[in-house]
């Protein structure tokens, strides 16, 4: 029987707010605990046959993207490396890859495939195009394309829009296929060929033209112009391209409106801060991230048509 002089236990009101302390705390811990849990990492995806520097390479801004998108679920950064174009559609298709960044021809066959959307320009080294060349000895016979018939030429790798696609389609124009060549076979390259190798490396075209392993090269300008000029007048260039954009910026497909918005102004804003101007120059020089000309879109025409009419690239 309770004494209303000495009651025999706490005010029923405190009783409550006690319990209603408990739970609110529980809830506080479940909802980080939550929220722990559907946070990932913003995910940059790439193409390279050298997965640890480009990791090494993208991670900074994947952090950074990453720390300023926690109201969408991210958390941090992280790095997806596949080793050709299909693999990197894989990635994307398993939901696996937030943002891609390269030039025109990857991402465009990863765009066509995935449906990923294309949302802004890159510029590197205060370049926001470039073109791609093929280049000779100086004292070659061959002075233009078709004195390619019946030679070889390096290409970098089938993933590059200056190294192969843009070359390819330059020597397809004026009635040259092209034939795989592998040294020290004794083969024929063909009538109206020529033979080509992927030297896998965007320095190794012209050190292989130099050395006579290959009678011609393709690369962009913006590699020309790293060498020496000792070097490049050991050379001449006989092929170049149009202007094409140096790399473009797409994101996967399920990416909210909002969410794009927000990329899209970080992106922007990184060159008008110290911080953001050092992220950028460590991203191989990178000067900004802007919105793609009309003009620059119109350019990217003959690409987007020979992907259109390719084998779809994860069905090869």
């Amino acid at each position: 029987m309770l004494c209303a002089r000495h009651p025999c236990g706490p005010p029923i009101d405190s009783v409550a707010l006690r319990l209603l302390g408990a739970i609110a705390a529980t809830l506080v811990l479940l909802c980080g605990l939550t929220a722990a849990v559907a946070a990932r990492p913003f995910v940059i995806g790439s193409i390279s046959t050298a997965p640890g520097a480009e990791t090494k390479l993208y991670y900074p801004l994947a952090a950074f993207l990453g720390r300023n998108l926690g109201e969408f679920g991210f958390d941090g950064g992280k790095v997806s490396v596949a080793r050709d174009i299909p693999g990197l559609i894989s990635l994307f298709d398993a939901g696996l890859i937030d943002l891609y960044i390269d030039s025109p021809y990857p991402l465009l066959a990863v765009s066509q495939a995935t449906g990923t959307k294309v949302i802004l320009r890159r510029w590197e080294h205060g370049k926001p195009d470039y073109r791609s060349i093929i280049v000779v000895r100086k004292e070659s016979d061959i002075r233009n394309k078709a004195g390619l018939n019946g030679r070889v030429i390096a290409f970098v790798s089938d993933f590059s829009t200056s190294g192969y696609l843009l070359p390819k389609l330059a020597l397809q124009a004026v009635g040259l296929s092209l034939t795989a060549y592998h040294e020290g076979i004794n083969h024929p390259i063909g009538p109206r060929a020529s033979g080509y190798v992927f030297s896998r490396d965007e320095e190794n075209p012209l050190v292989w033209i130099l050395r006579g392993r290959v009678d011609a090269g393709a690369i962009g300008t913006h590699e020309f112009e790293h060498y020496r000029p000792a070097e490049r007048d050991q050379l001449r260039i006989i092929y170049q391209s149009p202007l094409f954009p140096r790399q473009l910026v797409s994101v996967h497909k399920g990416a909210p409106v909002d969410l794009i918005a927000r990329i899209r102004r970080l992106l922007i804003d990184l060159e008008h801060t110290d911080a953001g101007r050092k992220l950028l120059a460590d991203l191989n020089g990178t000067t900004r991230f802007d919105d793609i000309p009309a003009d620059v879109e119109t350019s990217l025409g003959p690409i987007r048509a020979h992907i259109a009419r390719a084998v779809p690239v994860n069905k090869r």
